[in-house]
């Protein structure tokens, strides 16, 4: 049931959804039904889902606040205009973190790294980091056992739009319980900060220029 706050406030989120039903005839009853911020969300992850997968993210200012508007994926983004990415470092009781090869039909194929993803509406750092992990390795990691280590890093070779939060989660997993997303990723291994560094060296690990703090890990997870 829809409280009489949500009530009050429903046309403010229908009218962010203006521009999207202006662009997709699809969306006409869709508009309509949002009702509340919640269900403003809601509908719009079943929209993207309506016209072949379409994503949106939050547009962020430059300190990291939400602006009310939305953006659609794909599209250019205005100057100053940010959304929220996520890099997910899995350490296990060895010191070995978690990292994945990209698969074969995606830009840098075959290349490892660590999990990462982006925010879509309506979900905030730490639902990203379990959703995109859940999505991608079929891991389902415990919210107690990750913290931020990096908050809002502005680095990235991909877009100049990101903005970033590190989390490291200590926890151990057992490869064969690992399911791939096979349009996600190829491949799985635990490796220690010195084969991530080489790999680095090699070419076969991809640090999106967001990886500035490698060295810095290892001494993250000394003192957690």
């Amino acid at each position: 049931m829809v409280s009489n706050q949500q009530n009050r406030t429903w046309p403010n989120y229908r009218q962010r959804c203006l521009p999207l039903y202006k662009t997709h005839t699809t969306s006409k009853t869709i508009v309509a039904a949002i009702t509340s911020k919640i269900r403003f969300y809601e509908v719009l992850r079943a929209f993207g889902r309506e016209i072949n997968l379409v994503e949106f993210w939050d547009i962020l200012d430059k300190n990291g606040n939400a602006t009310g508007r939305i953006h659609e994926r794909g599209k250019p983004m205005r100057k100053d205009d940010y959304h929220l990415t996520v890099n997910v470092w899995i350490e296990n009781d060895n010191g070995e973190y978690l990292i994945s090869q990209r698969s074969s039909n995606k830009s840098f194929p075959n290349v490892w790294e660590c999990t990462g993803g982006n925010a879509v509406c309506g979900d905030d750092s730490l639902t990203t980091a379990l959703k995109e992990v859940k999505e991608e390795l079929g891991i389902i990691l415990e919210p107690r056992n990750g913290r931020v280590i990096k908050h809002r890093l502005r680095r990235c070779d991909a877009c100049n739009h990101c903005l970033a939060d590190v989390w490291l989660f200590r926890q151990n997993v057992d490869l064969a319980t690992v399911t791939l997303a096979p349009d996600e990723t190829s491949g799985v291994m635990w490796a220690s900060s010195n084969e991530i560094d080489r790999m680095i060296d090699e070419g076969t690990f991809r640090t999106w220029r967001a990886f500035a703090y490698m060295d810095e890990l290892q001494e993250w997870s000394l003192g957690s």
